[in-house]
């Protein structure tokens, strides 16, 4: 048994159990509502709309070097998520497991194989700690950022498609990423003018 299997099988009670909450409350309303927030060409929408905001509070020479951050953080966090860690670990979506189908509401049926980790999670997130950290006095900004990773995952949650340990690897996913990005634009800028953030 693997190191992975093992982590995995540990925390599968937790998991389980976080689950069958959420899964015990269920309805239509929320079927739509779930889906259509958890569509990533929702996010199209609001992220030119945020993008419009910085501009006109911040000005060019701001969001220009912002927007280079947040694309690379969201970039890298996607990666890691799908390309390294899921296939990796092979942690199976709760919608893959058929000892869980008995009781999984799944109203969208199910995506990709491999759950571990959020994508959804981590991405939301990244951009989240980024706006944080290039715009601290936009407080308001990012507290709904925020509301709006947590719905997300929750939305995963409640479609099938990730464990509550599978958000939580996400977020801390998404957030080294966001570090990491800015870290990486101010050691290359750092050779011009010096740090921007």
């Amino acid at each position: 048994m693997s190191a992975w299997q093992s982590l995995f099988d540990f925390l599968q009670p937790f998991d389980t159990g976080v689950l069958r909450l959420i899964h015990a409350h269920t309805s239509v309303w929320l079927d739509r509502l779930m889906i259509f927030w958890s569509d990533r060409k929702v996010w199209f929408p609001f992220y030119a709309l945020l993008l419009a905001f910085w501009y006109l509070k911040e000005g060019k020479s701001k969001t220009l070097p912002a927007l280079l951050i947040i694309l690379s953080a969201v970039i890298i966090s996607d990666q890691l998520a799908s390309s390294v860690l899921k296939p990796l670990t092979g942690r199976l979506r709760p919608c893959h497991e058929p000892a869980l189908l008995a009781w999984l509401h799944l109203p969208e049926g199910c995506g990709g194989k491999f759950g571990f980790v959020s994508s959804h999670a981590a991405n939301s997130i990244a951009l989240s700690l980024c706006v944080l950290r290039l715009f601290p006095k936009q407080k308001l900004l990012f507290v709904l950022l925020l509301c709006w990773s947590i719905l997300t995952a929750y939305s995963r949650m409640y479609l099938g498609a990730h464990y509550p340990t599978d958000i939580l690897a996400g977020w801390l996913t998404g957030g080294a990423a966001s570090f990491l990005s800015i870290w990486m634009v101010n050691r290359v800028r750092g050779f011009f003018k010096g740090d921007l953030f």
